[in-house]
């Protein structure tokens, strides 16, 4: 049997830590402060890789890569609408749970 994780729950613990010493410290302005600073901190790390997705890829990398160890061609747009495909489809089942 497998026993799997998300990569949030292997740095909980230490992050749970950091805040707990944070919140010891410095008090609620403290956490305040550093949760507004991670919070700009994922969207904009969001964005550059929203944005470097776009990028169209380098050419040595589509001669590298242009076919799976099956011998089939690798279609970059196919791989990008299975990606959001699932992202949309969580989206609009948590939309119809919630709301």
């Amino acid at each position: 049997m497998d026993f799997n994780l998300t990569a949030g729950a292997v740095i909980w613990p230490v992050v749970f830590i950091t805040s707990d010493l944070i919140n010891e410290y410095f008090g609620k302005p403290g956490v305040k402060r550093i949760s507004y600073l991670t919070a700009g901190l994922i969207a904009y790390a969001f964005l550059v890789i929203f944005i470097t997705m776009r990028l169209p890829p380098a050419s040595w990398w589509l001669e590298a890569y242009s076919k799976d160890g099956d011998g089939n061609y690798f279609n970059m747009d196919f791989a990008f609408n299975r990606i959001f495909g699932q992202v949309n489809a969580l989206s609009s089942v948590l939309y119809r749970h919630f709301f």
